[in-house]
């Protein structure tokens, strides 16, 4: 932070507003990155005190960050949501950020999505939204499509957050928006996370759609032990051990079960 903003942290209002007050005087993130995806970041911070991150600080986070990202996907969605789970429900929530990403007005909804988020306790203590959106919103402000990112909330359920600039006047506005995701992205999620193959997929897929073995082995002209072959190693990939935990682990409230 103390490179991007010149050695003037007053220029960042996130520093200004909530890291000063509590004598951060510097902060380094780095992505954390394999070849299936971004799973998380290293957020490291200095006391004003201390010296300033430097290059050979940040090459040494950037070693680190594949590695973790690697292990982050493999453990961040361990976890099975319990079937019996009924999480309050919350329509879209929007917030509209200014160009230098501090909120100027939101939603109802919005605050209530923020509010079921893990870290809330933190974030409303320092009056501080989720960092995963800052990242969303510098895209959405470089004028990038699609900006977004998908995250669970703390009852499990998986929250879709979209950025994207506002025209008009006020230029340089950016709206953002919270929502449930669809069965769709958080499939592609966890199949990105768990690494499964093409062929994995589409069992899983068949699976969610309610068909059994016999239907799948006519779907994908397999044979049943094709399917139990493949099922085994999504059983290992996921770390469940029955076919209603791996719909539970997929989309959370489906209790079907399949022979």
């Amino acid at each position: 932070m103390n490179a991007e903003t010149r050695g003037d942290l007053a220029r960042s209002p996130r520093w200004n507003e909530a890291m000063r007050p509590v004598g951060i005087g510097d902060v380094a993130a780095v992505a954390c990155r394999d070849a299936l995806g971004c799973w998380g970041w290293i957020e490291a911070y200095r006391d004003r005190a201390d010296r300033r991150f430097e290059d050979e600080d940040l090459e040494l986070l950037s070693s680190v960050a594949p590695s973790l990202g690697s292990a982050l996907r493999q453990t961040m969605y361990d976890d099975v949501p319990s079937p019996d789970a009924t999480p309050e429900l919350h329509g879209p929530g929007v917030i509209v950020l200014d160009s230098a990403l501090t909120p100027v007005s939101s939603t109802v909804a919005a605050r209530a999505w923020i509010d079921s988020f893990p870290e809330a306790p933190v974030l409303a203590a320092f009056d501080m939204l989720p960092a995963v959106i800052y990242p969303a919103a510098v895209r959405a402000r470089t004028g990038t499509s699609g900006a977004h990112a998908l995250v669970q909330a703390a009852d499990r359920r998986w929250v879709m957050i979209e950025a994207a600039k506002l025209d008009g006047q006020d230029g340089g506005q950016i709206a953002v928006t919270l929502r449930a995701a669809t069965a769709t992205e958080t499939f592609t999620l966890l199949c990105r996370a768990y690494a499964l193959s093409a062929r994995e997929r589409q069992v899983v897929a068949a699976l969610l759609a309610g068909l059994d073995t016999r239907a799948i082995t006519q779907r994908l002209f397999i044979s049943r032990y094709t399917v139990q072959d493949h099922l085994k190693s999504v059983f290992t990939k996921t770390g469940v051990r029955s076919r209603r935990q791996l719909l539970a682990r997929f989309n959370g409230t489906n209790t079907t079960t399949s022979t």
